[in-house]
């Protein structure tokens, strides 16, 4: 239970951050383009794809070596995804108007 609790603020907390993120960048006249939105979604699934690794190996009891490795693993993953993308972003052109 406790998660699937982590699992739901984890992803909600990527979500949240994600809509900030895009405001922000439109309110300063920057472009967000397509592949920022998909890469967002690969790295939130990737978070919440690696808590639910987590808590089914975990469950099993005897392969804790390998929840802690997928798990690593995927939210590694997300993170670099997710730097990528604010690096990309950061350089994107201004709006002209």
């Amino acid at each position: 239970m406790l998660l699937f609790l982590l699992t739901l603020v984890g992803g909600f907390s990527i979500i949240g951050a994600i809509f900030v993120f895009q405001k922000v960048l439109a309110s300063k006249g920057f472009v967000v383009q397509w592949w920022f939105w998909v890469m967002a979604a690969i790295s939130a699934l990737c978070w919440v794809l690696g808590f639910a690794w987590l808590g089914a190996q975990l469950a099993e009891g005897n392969a804790e070596i390998g929840a802690y490795t997928g798990f690593g693993i995927l939210v590694g993953i997300s993170i670099v995804l997710i730097l990528v993308n604010y690096r990309l972003a950061s350089q994107a052109k201004y709006v002209v108007e």
